[in-house]
């Protein structure tokens, strides 16, 4: 572990210090080379979807961007617990990398469905990213694959983290938090949090940030724990007039309890037990830990043209140890298996581009030439499998905690799978401004990535798959006046097929997914400002999906299809009163398959229609002085959460939650106490298969407190 660590940062300084060498000495600090324009809770410009600063209106797709300010006064403390209020984004499984975006669900594998910074990898998996140093959090919809690389169709998230400040700063911040809803105790599910940050000038040319944070997390499931460390510290060094290098390490530890969810016998959600089951044992526990390393380097030529390179390194293992959720033994008996799981995973991945904007005659272009890549290896060990436990049995309705049965403890060793995915792609992008009324974005990319897969104890064989694909993205874009763009767009992404997927014959599919995207809509910035909104119509079509045909064989026969339609808007009708709010409407469903019967049936954890709205107000004036008022609702209608099938499946309930809180802030400090889930609305979040559903969270209550310095 201390090699992999001394590794990735023995690779962040290197590049660092290179770049600073081949530098002059800064002669003024200046400021950031890219600046993001933030109004109240949204970001009206973005830096993930076209790869520079943009304002959001010359983008020919949605994007929504979400400020710290929102993040703080809804009191969420992991990037998922923001999911209720963006319009189209859903939570898909237990994982951070669990999430659907316009139907489309990613998993483990999709790397680049959460992005930091614009690079992929984690560095913890199983839990959702912090949002403590989160300076905010950005939403693209639609194919990615043109600059991004592997990925799905309905698009990603980016989480965009705090950067040194030149100016000195410092906070501390407590947070309490405890359930009284689902017949849940305020006292047993208690939890709190601890976070400090310190920001300023080291030097001239250096300026540094540190961010920390400890919590302790029961929640309200029976016998469960989440104990969590963060550390990140950063700086960032002038390293001449033109040259800007920031170096960032993350370190994330979480001992959290091993819980595989709910169960619904017979594929009906009536059959599930009191929210606060859990079938695990008291001890069974997933711990998880990561290393991170950022370093990116800008640097400006005196010719006109940007150069960035971005290097992002990852190392992070976890572990499942504990009776895990298998099958049901009658509708009142739940099968457990054991499971005794060590995992690593690693991420080194690059970007790099020049950037240049120049005139030729009437047109204006900014152009971008890139290339990136990297490798991403997992190495996956069974160090116990034992399915065939029939002492594990445990009561669904009324579970007894016995510990791990006697006759289960000898270790049934299984797979041990090392898999390495290599890839690599360049990228050429191009804004085109034609006069003042129309601009054109052109992008073209092309792609080739090899998979191999080893079973370390020969249970599987051993597997090869390597492809290449090209993807582009087209825009067009009129703008009538400065407060209407109206925008047409088509894009494409592609995904290499999943590891060990193979055809009757035995031979590897390696036929990449691949996914395109017709977008129209208009965005408006209207009421001097204060209103923006953006309303966009799609049509995402995925070809070569790989569907399981039983004995361990694979076909490609699948094709899926979501088209929709999405309103978002943030609105300040006075200087202290912020709105936010979105409406989608999305037909996500099998559109070819083998099984005749699959076909127009609706995707797992894909609702039709989802609907948020989220307002503050600050009373002004008065002994209430700098109170904030906040209240927020957010409707997801019923949905799937099973596979589709021939036959019954499981129909998680449609919910609708209301959250409402109080905040002062005067001076130097902050405080509040916001109602999560206020009329305890029992729902569940999301599920991956009938053992394995994720409940909603009851009624919480939440104080916090924060004081700068």
């Amino acid at each position: 572990m201390k090699s992999k660590l001394l590794k990735m940062l023995g690779v962040a300084l290197t590049a660092g210090t290179t770049a600073v060498a081949q530098q002059p000495a800064s002669k003024d600090p200046g400021s950031e080379l890219q600046e993001v324009v933030i109004t109240g809770y949204r970001t009206v410009t973005t830096s993930s979807a076209l790869k520079g600063n943009v304002d959001a209106r010359d983008v020919p797709l949605t994007v929504s961007g979400y400020s710290d300010e929102f993040i703080k006064d809804i009191e969420v403390e992991d990037v998922d617990e923001l999911y209720n209020y963006m319009t189209g984004v859903q939570r898909s499984g237990p994982t951070g990398y669990d999430i659907s975006i316009r139907g489309f669900s990613s998993g483990g594998a999709d790397r680049n469905s959460i992005l930091i910074d614009g690079m992929p990898g984690l560095t913890v998996r199983f839990g959702s990213p912090p949002t403590v140093n989160t300076e905010r959090v950005e939403v693209v919809k639609g194919p990615a694959s043109v600059l991004y690389g592997q990925a799905q169709p309905g698009g990603f998230v980016n989480i965009i983290t705090r950067k040194p400040s030149w100016t000195p700063s410092y906070s501390v911040g407590a947070r309490m938090e405890g359930f009284n809803g689902a017949d849940a105790n305020m006292g047993d599910t208690f939890g709190w949090t601890v976070n400090a940050d310190a920001t300023g000038a080291i030097s001239d040319s250096v300026a540094y940030l540190l961010v920390a944070e400890l919590s302790e997390r029961p929640g309200f499931v029976n016998k469960s724990f989440d104990d969590s460390t963060f550390i990140s510290p950063a700086l960032t060094i002038k390293a001449g007039e033109n040259t800007e290098v920031l170096i960032a390490l993350e370190y994330r530890k979480e001992d959290v309890a091993l819980y595989n969810g709910l169960v619904a016998f017979n594929n009906d959600i009536n059959n599930v037990a009191d929210l606060k089951t859990r079938y695990q044992e008291p001890d069974d526990i997933q711990p998880e830990m990561g290393y991170s390393g950022n370093v990116t380097i800008d640097h400006s030529f005196a010719n006109g043209w940007n150069w960035r390179t971005a290097i992002r390194g990852v190392y992070h293992e976890d572990s499942a140890i504990g009776l895990e959720n298998q099958a049901f033994r009658s509708a009142t008996v739940l099968r457990r298996r054991v499971r005794d799981q060590f995992n690593i995973r690693e991420y080194y991945f690059l970007d790099s581009n020049l950037s240049k904007d120049f005139e030729s005659g009437a047109v204006t272009h900014h152009l971008l030439l890139g290339v990136n890549g990297g490798k991403e290896t997992s190495d996956f060990e069974r160090r116990n499998f034992n399915q065939v436990c029939n002492a594990a049995d445990i009561n669904i309705l009324k579970p007894v905690y016995t510990g791990l049965p006697a006759t289960c403890r000898t270790p049934v060793l299984d797979t041990w799978r090392y898999t390495s995915n290599d890839s690599k792609g360049i990228y050429l992008q191009d804004r085109v401004d034609i006069g003042e009324r129309w601009k054109i974005v052109g992008a073209l990319r092309w792609e080739s990535f090899d998979i191999t897969q080893e079973d370390r104890r020969r249970i599987l064989a051993n597997q090869t798959v390597s492809d290449e694909a090209i993807t582009s993205m087209f825009g067009l874009i009129y703008q009538p006046s400065e407060s209407w763009s109206i925008y047409a767009s088509h894009a494409t992404s592609f995904k290499a097929p999943a590891t060990g997927a193979v055809s009757a014959s035995g031979t590897p599919i390696t036929e990449p997914e691949e996914g395109s995207q017709i977008e129209g809509g208009v965005k408006a910035t209207l009421l001097e400002g204060r209103l923006n909104f953006t309303a966009s119509i799609f049509d995402i079509e995925k070809e070569n999906v790989v569907q399981a045909a039983g004995a361990g064989v694979s076909v490609l026969s699948g094709g899926e299809q979501s088209k929709g339609y999405e309103f978002e808007f943030d609105m300040h009708p006075v200087p202290n009163w912020n709105i936010i709010g979105g409406f989608s409407s999305i037909n996500a469903e099998v559109a070819r398959d083998r099984t005749v019967g699959l076909i127009g049936q609706r995707l797992r954890n894909a609702p039709e229609t989802q609907a948020s709205l989220y307002t503050r107000y600050t009373l002004e004036g008065g002994p209430l002085n700098g109170v904030g008022l906040t209240f927020g609702i957010s409707h997801v209608s019923e949905r799937f959460g099973t596979l589709p099938i021939v036959g019954t499946r499981l129909v998680l309930p449609s919910y609708t939650v209301v959250d409402a809180g109080l905040h002062y802030e005067r001076d130097t400090w902050k405080a509040g106490l916001v109602f999560k889930n206020l009329l305890d609305e029992k729902y569940y979040e999301s599920a991956i298969t009938n053992i394995q559903i994720t409940p909603g969270s009851p009624r919480s209550v939440v104080l916090s407190l924060e004081k700068k310095f």
